[in-house]
């Protein structure tokens, strides 16, 4: 069986999505992913990509995740694919699961360097979320949480030659974070010329 009617899946799914019909798009979605599973023709990628954002655009990261989970165990494993599935379970609060997800993708040569720093963010942005659930800026292990963010962050918006300006923008918010929980974090970057790079850039 083709995916002849993808198009119209995209479109039954975001007509169910925009008008808040919970049951109907998880009977879509279940309906793909039994394809997905038993059709001998994988999804074509444009087409689980713009599904996947669907979801995500009204945050319906569980269903993100069953279905990114069969379209990688079908075989359609592409950096994309696999950010959208870290990027669901990280807003299901599965860090750790998330974390292993993305490692895999910056840790495989063949991924472009555009995704590559995606992941890093993501990766910072794990970190962040590890070091406010802990609550703890005296803690040892959470200021470690705070200078990996800092640091993926920071490789983030370096690779992307600065033009990636959301990975800049919390180097500048976990900086200034970092020295009002007083903590003694060496090398900080320079929160406020970042900040006047990130203005210049958007002016």
């Amino acid at each position: 069986m083709s995916w002849k009617d993808a198009a119209q899946l995209e479109g039954k799914l975001k007509h169910a999505l925009n008008a808040f019909n919970w049951a109907e798009a998880q009977e879509i979605c279940d309906g793909i992913i039994e394809r997905v599973k038993t059709d001998s023709v994988t999804l074509p990628e444009l087409s689980a990509r713009e599904l996947l954002h669907s979801l995500r655009r009204k945050r319906r990261f569980e269903l993100m995740t069953q279905l990114a989970g069969a379209l990688l165990q079908s075989g359609l494993r592409t950096p994309q694919i696999r950010r959208q599935y870290a990027q669901a379970l990280i807003d299901l609060g599965e860090l750790d699961e998330g974390l292993k997800v993305l490692q895999s993708i910056i840790e495989d040569s063949q991924v472009p360097p555009k995704e590559v720093g995606e992941a890093r963010g993501l990766t910072g942005r794990i970190y962040k979320q590890r070091y406010v659930n802990n609550n703890d800026p005296y803690s040892p292990q959470n200021r470690d949480n705070l200078e990996r963010a800092l640091n993926e962050y920071s490789q983030a918006y370096i690779d992307s030659g600065k033009k990636d300006l959301w990975p800049g923008i919390n180097v500048v918010a976990l900086a200034e974070r970092a020295r009002r929980d007083k903590l003694p974090l060496v090398g900080l970057p320079d929160a406020s010329a970042i900040a006047r790079e990130i203005l210049e850039a958007l002016d």
